[in-house]
């Protein structure tokens, strides 16, 4: 009698994997850029002593004033980002001028300086057009100012 284990073993058929298509591919190999020009061979000079020049030279001139490049804006409507802006620095500037900063206690007081801190910032930041983060920075100060209050 045959003995039969209890796993038997099943063999599956595994398909052929199917063929490959080819895709040729231009790469395109840039050209070297050609080598600099090799400076002229001078002769060779005795030291001869020069007088100092009296008006100074075309390339020590300061170079003329440029006007300022544009600044990149990443919001579609800068106006009223610096309204809203504005609005939250005043309010937050009207809770503190509502405190009087020798009655705070230690980390009142440090909350204080930091709103204060975060006004001067946001107002720097508006003065070179970095609305986004002058917004930031507005709102964080309107947050400690408003808990300071309470």
């Amino acid at each position: 009698m045959p003995t039969t284990s209890p796993l038997s073993t099943v063999v599956l058929d595994i398909p052929a994997p199917p063929a490959r298509t080819l895709i040729p591919v231009i790469v395109e190999v840039p050209e070297p850029p050609p080598p600099p020009p090799a400076p002229p061979a001078r002769a060779r000079e005795t030291p001869v002593a020069r007088p100092a020049p009296t008006q100074p030279s075309a390339a020590a001139a300061p170079a003329p004033a440029t006007e300022p490049t544009a600044v990149l804006q990443t919001s579609a409507n800068v106006v009223l980002m610096e309204q809203r802006t504005t609005q939250v620095l005043a309010s937050a500037q009207k809770d503190l001028d509502r405190l009087r900063p020798a009655t705070l206690s230690a980390n009142a007081r440090a909350s204080y300086d930091q709103a204060r801190g975060f006004i001067k910032m946001a107002q720097d930041a508006l003065k070179i057009k970095n609305y986004m983060y002058a917004e930031q920075l507005a709102n964080k100060a309107a947050d400690v100012a408003a808990l300071l209050v309470k």
